[in-house]
């Protein structure tokens, strides 16, 4: 599951002008181009994926697990879902 989950994490940040309806529209309510955050991962991967993270954490925790599932699909939620409650440890 981790592995699966880390993967759809990578692909959807730099899917970049492919990212699918629901991914531009989440990353949009997040304020985040899809093409800027897949140029962003080739120059600095570690900081685009906090970028994201800290983006989705600012969230309503209501809201969290919605876009989290748009963004990456269910079956990597249980992978990246921890991340986000423990983000203080990536900075």
């Amino acid at each position: 599951m981790a592995a699966t989950g880390i993967k759809n994490f990578m692909l959807a940040l730099t899917k970049g002008k492919s990212a699918t309806k629901s991914q531009k529209v989440t990353l949009h309510t997040l304020k985040i181009s899809p093409q800027k955050l897949a140029a962003q991962m080739q120059k600095d991967t570690k900081g685009a994926m906090l970028m994201v993270l800290k983006a989705l954490e600012k969230l309503p925790k209501k809201d969290q697990m919605a876009l989290l599932n748009d963004l990456f699909g269910s079956e990597s939620l249980v992978a990246i879902a921890p991340l986000l409650t423990n983000l203080r440890l990536w900075r």
